[in-house]
């Protein structure tokens, strides 16, 4: 049976039993039974509150009166003693029932009370963070988890310190300022960093008032988040950088082949018209011709077919895509040749190019970055060549290996114009050229130099106004 249920068969079977009890006893006791009536209002105000006591007062009122009229006791029912008995009833079973409904109430709000505890708690452990509550001159009142905060102060703040005390200057302040800046309502966020800078730690920490004034510092150590965004922020970075070189780099090849473009153009057209008069001939000749002059016309002409293919060869190597060139083994001897053809339209016409390549061992790297490289030293020492005969305009290129060095070297030198110090300090920064609007990027020299560099090699220049420019290669050579 149900608790509420048992105590409701309780007051009716102490109402009932009053009732009957008055029946037999109202003669011989008087006043008493009566009195005694008190007992079931107060068993209902203590069982049920102030309407079980008032349910109780109904129910002996009603059986009372109904046994004195069957007893013929008319008069009693209206009688100053009976009203007196009725107050009294009513007084026991309202303030009977009040005192229960108060105390009924204090319970549950002491139960209440246990279960925000026990839900805070556990809200509270379910936080990865640490918790102090102050008061707003610092001082401590509870901490949860402090020892997390080892690292970030110099003690844990435990009740009964100050933050002054366990604080490190520099996060005390940090600490004040937050603190000073709270306002009702409004919760003050921010992220402390601290420890050694070539490692630094990131606490997050917000300060939020509360209720009763106190404030509730939360601090939550964020330092993983923070490197680990870091990376990434910086390898998103690396990546578009490294997207950028690419294009950068096949731009200035393309703009390359368009300085070359003139003089690419004369070496194709020189030979393909020697191939068509060649072929013209043998077309025409008469059945008179010997046949080693045929044989000598013809061979004349594959000469020219070869030499169209060479430049176009050349051309598609310099200028094909950076990420089909994956390292392997490349002849130094074979990319200075093939950046020769490629600018010898557009050296030829201003200095004498002049090759003294030896026997070389392959390098490690990229056939078309190579070409790259010496397709731009070449024409950049061709345009700095000053307005004189060309006889006496000279670039020079030698390619050098000591057997059983580890290095091929290349140099190449012109006697051009030189460069002054001022120049000559940023001739390797992007976009810095001395060229006339349209001649030159400014790129060349600096992407010649990464090329170099992440070929295993480096890249050296010495010049000075008036003596030309003397620029040094040096690459790992392949054992």
């Amino acid at each position: 049976m149900a608790p509420r249920a048992a105590r409701l068969v309780l007051l009716t079977v102490l109402t009932a039993g009053y009732t009957a009890f008055f029946w037999f006893a109202s003669s011989s006791l008087g006043a008493m039974s009566g009195a005694l009536g008190l007992i079931p209002v107060a068993a209902g105000a203590y069982l049920f509150g102030v309407r079980g006591g008032l349910g109780a007062t109904a129910g002996v009122i009603i059986g009372t009166t109904l046994i004195r009229l069957q007893l013929g006791e008319a008069d009693q029912v209206q009688s100053a003693q009976t009203l007196v008995g009725i107050l009294s009833l009513l007084v026991v079973a309202v303030g009977g029932g009040l005192v229960h409904d108060f105390a009924l109430k204090q319970i549950e709000r002491e139960h209440e009370a246990r279960r925000a505890q026990a839900d805070l708690a556990a809200l509270i452990d379910g936080i990865p963070d640490a918790i102090v509550r102050v008061t707003p001159a610092g001082v401590v009142i509870d901490s949860w988890r402090s020892a997390l905060l080892c690292d970030a102060f110099q003690r844990p703040p435990m009740p009964g310190a100050t933050l002054a005390q366990c604080a490190g200057p520099e996060m005390l302040a940090r600490l004040e300022a937050m603190i000073g800046t709270v306002r009702p309502t409004v919760t003050q966020t921010a992220v402390i960093i601290y420890g050694d800078p070539a490692g630094p730690c990131s606490l997050e920490t917000r300060v939020s008032p509360t209720s009763n004034g106190d404030l509730l510092l939360l601090f939550r150590d964020v330092t993983i988040e923070k490197r680990l965004g870091a990376r990434l922020v910086a390898a998103e970075r690396d990546k578009v950088m490294a997207e950028t070189q690419v294009q950068v780099g096949q731009s200035h090849r393309l703009a390359a082949l368009g300085t070359l473009a003139a003089g690419i153009a004369h070496e194709i057209n020189n030979p393909l018209t020697y191939v068509t008069s060649s072929l013209e001939f043998l077309a025409t000749a008469p059945d008179s011709v010997a046949a080693a002059e045929r044989r000598e016309v013809l061979d004349d002409a594959l000469a020219g077919v070869r030499r169209i293919g060479t430049i176009v060869r050349d051309m598609r190597a310099l200028s094909r895509e950076s990420s089909s060139d994956a390292p392997s083994p490349v002849s130094v001897q074979r990319s200075i040749q093939a950046a020769a053809n490629l600018a010898k339209g557009e050296v030829a016409s201003r200095a004498m190019l002049n090759l003294e390549l030896g026997d070389l061992p392959p390098v490690l790297g990229s056939d078309a970055r190579l070409g790259q490289v010496f397709v731009n030293l070449f024409v950049n020492a061709a345009q700095a060549m000053p307005d004189r005969p060309l006889a006496e305009n000279s670039i020079q290129v030698c390619a050098t290996w000591l057997a059983g060095a580890a290095s091929v070297i290349v140099v190449v030198e012109d006697n051009g114009v030189g460069m002054a110090p001022e120049v000559l300090a940023r001739m390797f920064d992007p976009f810095f050229t001395t060229k006339p609007v349209g001649i030159g990027t400014g790129l060349g020299l600096s992407i010649s130099r990464t090329i170099i560099e992440k070929m295993g090699g480096n890249l050296t220049v010495r010049s000075a106004p008036g003596q030309g420019t003397s620029i040094a290669i040096t690459l790992p050579a392949i054992a």
